[in-house]
């Protein structure tokens, strides 16, 4: 939409009209609202945005297996209750199982996007890999040609 239509409605809705700019690849974007409330969107890297997005999408997954299988669990007590035959509590049971199982992995969702945002903090920083053993698969002849190369680099 052009300038001044956006400006128009503006106008009409009683909100402060800003004008759209597009923020550079690592730009912040702070988005205040007439009321006290501040939204910041901060703009990612493609790769880190895709992660992201994969999280959420992932997380809002599993939430939602939990909520029904809460919905789930209430629903088949009540028939459990009812019927009170031992099929009926099996798949209680099975229904407990799977709802704690799927609460595990959305612990473990946010385990493992902590271990990889620590990891790439870690690179970002300049911190790399500790090798504790290092294992040559060569004869004796390749470790000493490789020493006098090492060497001679040293050297110069």
């Amino acid at each position: 939409m052009s300038k001044k239509v956006n400006e128009s409605l503006s106008n009409s809705l009683g909100i402060e009209f800003i004008p759209e700019t597009k923020p550079s690849s690592n730009a912040v974007t702070v988005v205040k609202s007439q009321s006290t409330d501040v939204t910041y969107t901060e703009v990612l890297p493609q790769e880190d945005k895709e992660s992201e997005d994969d999280f959420q999408k992932s997380r809002e997954s599993i939430e939602n297996v939990l909520e029904k299988g809460s919905d789930a669990i209430e629903t088949m007590m009540a028939i459990a209750e009812e019927d009170e035959t031992p099929r009926s509590f099996e798949v209680v049971a099975t229904l407990l199982k799977t709802v704690s199982e799927a609460s595990k992995d959305l612990y473990s969702l946010h385990e493992t996007r902590k271990k990889l945002r620590d990891l790439a903090g870690k690179k970002d920083q300049g911190g790399g890999f500790n090798i504790d053993k290092a294992v040559f698969v060569g004869s004796t002849k390749d470790v000493l040609q490789q020493m006098k190369k090492q060497a001679l680099e040293q050297i110069e």
